[in-house]
């Protein structure tokens, strides 16, 4: 889920139980456009999430210019 401080939120189902890499990188890419002076972005992570999906999650946030990134727990 793709959520925003402004309470907005776009759910990305997991294709064949992948990371949907290429929405993730839309969505990314389109908040990055209404907001081009924002650099910092937080993952909220729970335990379940796989290693390798957090750590793509933050390379396409990189790739989106995000330069700012931190990853939190998110509280269950």
């Amino acid at each position: 889920m793709l959520a925003r401080s402004t309470g907005e939120e776009t759910q990305l189902p997991r294709i064949e139980g992948q990371l949907d890499e290429q929405g993730l990188s839309r969505q990314l890419a389109m908040v990055r456009a209404a907001l081009p002076k924002q650099h910092d972005m937080t993952v909220r992570s729970q335990d379940s999430v796989h290693y390798a999906d957090l750590i793509k999650t933050m390379d396409l946030a990189r790739g989106a210019q995000f330069s700012n990134i931190q990853v939190t727990p998110l509280a269950e």
